[in-house]
């Protein structure tokens, strides 16, 4: 019935031999009392999950009072334990008495970290490795490791340098030099309380700290590779520099690098390939290297701009700076540069005014070019490329005061002379066309298409979206003489004598003076005033209605589409050609 005297300083840990995760040393002292030392001492050990579930691992060790300690053997590492040590009663010989209660938790140093590499970066050197994937207790992740101890060496000299222990798998290692070859290893270190001793109070185990395996290697530190100064992307532009890229077209960009160290070799590699399609073809091998960018872009890629970034890298892990380039795919951007008055806004369909006679020839050359959406690209070079244009007829318009109608084509008799080649850049054709009598007072708005080569009209980008069209107004009470006219011939068919045309036209000197194509003046320009009409006019005038409406024929249309008569009153100010006769007027 007398409790046995209870041990003291009950400590549990790893056994002298090690840290195995698979064994735990228990050890004590005796009690202060030397009257009451127990014989004995029973150590019983259970393992149980995390959530408390007993594993079916049990195990007793008995000792007499000459070995104040116990190992228990195959343990499961990372699992909890608990042991009980108990006294044993110097009354009643194999009773026991609890001392103590130990909570703990075995664990192994961590295996080595994997993946040692090395990448020198200008005069230092990256060293960057993965965890380990035995953190202690069998698991990647079940022990924590707070941090890495990396030691460097000179080759051949065992003088290993620690750096400062971090938690980073990545470090810079500075200080080296140039074509030496160095030792490095790497440790990981894991960190935890294993438990806790409860005996009249708990008291939690000191914190475990364990360095694990290395894992060594040897580098030799060079010199990284360098570009060449002419077969490379320049260094340090912000943003790097821009390609212009056509449709169809290969284009190819050769890059070099070099080491200087012999030894090496080089290898040059890219990114952003596969985002465009394009390819590196190596083309030297070895020291120095050098590749070729081949890319030829498709009409899908049109406007688009790709980063390709390359990087020359040695066998030995030493990369280059990076050099980038833009390259951007330029779409057709077609336009008509001529003729284009640049008063005119350029958002508006009409480019051009131009007036004209009837019987006089208007000649126009309709000029179109593709200089491309890329910057400085000359036609001449995107024609080159492909990028070529081609001007249509498109529509044409006839509109006066009193209306507007659209018509397909050109206006009858007119023609549009063939260019230079069926596609060009730049392009143009010439436009011609007479007016006739009849078309006097009217203006044609006549409009060109411009088709790129690489699509059609239901393609993006690739026809000019504002219409290009050219103002003609035929101009009132004028006409060109034809092959056979006369002053006389003339006079005969409007109505009017010979002698008044002369009169109208003071350039001419001599009534013969007026020879082919010459525009003269048939009569002066009349203003109606308020509530007159054509008949008034004829009669203030001298002549009859059917001479006013021959005289205009915009008059004449206009009487025919609304059922008019000579007696309807006219817009005030309406211009009327008037051819009077002063011998009747």
């Amino acid at each position: 019935l007398q409790p046995a005297a209870a041990a003291r300083n009950v400590l549990a840990g790893c056994p002298v031999s090690g840290c195995t995760g698979t064994s735990i040393h228990l050890s004590w002292l005796p009690p202060t009392a030397p009257a009451h030392v127990p014989p004995g001492y029973r150590a019983s050990a259970t393992q149980e999950l995390l959530n408390g579930t007993a594993t079916g691992y049990s195990e007793a060790l008995y000792n007499n009072n000459t070995f104040l300690s116990a190992t228990f053997t195959n343990v499961a590492p990372g699992l909890q334990t608990r042991i009980i040590l108990s006294a044993e009663s110097e009354v009643f010989p194999g009773r026991f008495s609890p001392s103590a209660i130990v909570i703990y938790r075995a664990v192994a140093p961590p295996s080595a970290p994997t993946g040692l590499t090395f990448q020198i970066e200008g005069a230092n050197v990256r060293v960057s490795f993965t965890a380990p994937d035995d953190s202690g207790d069998g698991t990647p992740g079940g022990v924590f490791i707070d941090s890495y101890l990396i030691e460097i060496s000179p080759l051949g000299f065992d003088t290993y340098t620690a750096l400062p222990l971090l938690p980073d798998t990545s470090r810079i290692v500075t200080g080296l030099q140039v074509s030496e070859s160095y030792a490095i290893r790497v440790r990981a270190r894991n960190s935890l309380v294993p438990g806790e001793v409860c005996s009249e109070a708990c008291i939690a185990l000191p914190i475990l700290l364990q360095l694990g395996e290395e894992v060594a290697e040897v580098f030799k530190f060079v010199a990284p590779p360098v570009w060449d100064s002419i077969q490379a992307p320049p260094a340090g532009l912000d943003p790097p520099p821009l390609y212009n890229l056509f449709v169809g077209t290969l284009f190819a960009l050769t890059v070099k690098a070099a080491s200087a160290e012999a030894s090496v070799s080089v290898e040059i590699r890219a990114t952003g390939l596969a985002e465009c399609g394009a390819s590196l073809l190596p083309v030297l091998s070895g020291n120095p290297a050098s590749a070729t960018l081949a890319f030829t872009p498709s009409a899908q890629q049109m406007a688009q701009t790709f980063w390709i970034c390359f990087t020359a890298v040695d066998n030995l892990g030493a990369a280059s700076d990076t050099r980038c380039i833009r390259a951007y795919v330029v779409r057709p951007a077609p336009m008509f540069t001529a003729p284009v008055d640049p008063s005119l806004p350029s958002t508006q369909d009409e480019r051009a005014i131009v007036e004209a006679v009837a019987g006089c020839r208007v000649s126009l050359d309709i000029i179109a070019q593709d200089a491309t959406s890329g910057e400085a690209v000359s036609p001449l070079v995107a024609a080159e490329r492909g990028y070529t244009v081609r001007i249509e007829a498109e529509k044409y318009a006839v509109e006066s005061v009193f209306g507007r109608s659209e018509f397909a084509g050109m206006p009858d008799g007119a023609t549009l002379g063939a260019a230079a080649s069926y596609w060009s850049n730049p392009t143009s054709r010439l436009f011609e066309w007479s007016p006739v009598r009849g078309q006097e007072a009217l203006n044609y708005i006549v409009c060109f298409s411009l088709v790129d080569r690489l699509g059609s009209r239901d393609t993006a980008s690739l026809v000019e979206t504002v219409p290009f069209c050219v103002r003609i107004n035929v101009v009132r009470c004028k006409y060109c003489l034809q092959a056979g006219d006369s002053l006389h011939s003339v006079a005969q068919l409007w109505g009017t004598s010979w002698l008044n045309l002369w009169s109208g036209n003071d350039f001419l000197t001599r009534p013969s003076q007026a020879g082919l194509h010459t525009a003269v003046t048939l009569g002066p320009l009349y203003s109606a005033l308020p509530h007159e009409s054509v008949q008034s006019v004829a009669l203030r005038t001298g002549a009859t209605a059917a001479q006013l409406l021959s005289w205009n024929p915009d008059l004449a249309s206009l009487f025919a589409s609304t059922g008019a008569n000579a007696s309807a009153a006219l817009a005030v100010d309406q211009q009327i050609c008037i051819l009077p006769s002063p011998c009747t007027a």
